[in-house]
């Protein structure tokens, strides 16, 4: 009997040892291992379809760890509403420990954009170290116009 008691009780053990991390990190866990100061920032206001655009990130990361980044460009109407997107990015990301660090990330704006007032949305996925527990984080950057009538600076 005594041995039925010591299985029980180490069953009891490793299973609570498994569930009770799940449920602290998935319910109860709202540390922020990772964050972008919102909205990221652009460097122009305006673009004209196949143009270079710089997005400037000030994130905070309190774990090393390799994520799955979804970019995507977003265009909204006058009324904030969602109309069409595009991907611009999805792939894996390393990201390491930084507080406050500034990271520049570029991309194409698509050829076949029409004029319109965009902004970029991008969902960092990623596993917490030490545990199963995936979290997500999104942020997002300036609206900015794209517009195929704007005028060439010489």
């Amino acid at each position: 009997m005594r041995l039925v008691y010591v299985l029980l009780f180490a069953t009891l053990f490793v299973v609570l040892g498994y569930i009770i991390p799940q449920i602290y990190f998935k319910y109860f866990d709202r540390t922020l291992y990772y964050s972008v100061q919102q909205p990221a920032s652009v460097d122009r206001e305006v673009y004209k379809p196949c143009d270079k655009l710089v997005v400037t990130i000030v994130r905070t990361s309190l774990i090393n760890v390799s994520a799955h980044a979804t970019v995507q460009i977003y265009l909204v109407n006058v009324e904030g509403k969602i109309i069409k997107h595009n991907p611009l990015f999805d792939g894996s990301v390393l990201i390491e420990i930084t507080n406050k660090a500034v990271v520049y990330l570029s991309y194409i704006v698509p050829c076949d954009l029409i004029d319109g007032k965009y902004y970029l949305k991008a969902i960092v996925d990623y596993t917490v170290p030490s545990t199963n527990i995936r979290k997500n984080y999104i942020w997002v950057t300036d609206s900015f116009t794209v517009s195929n009538s704007i005028n060439e600076v010489d």
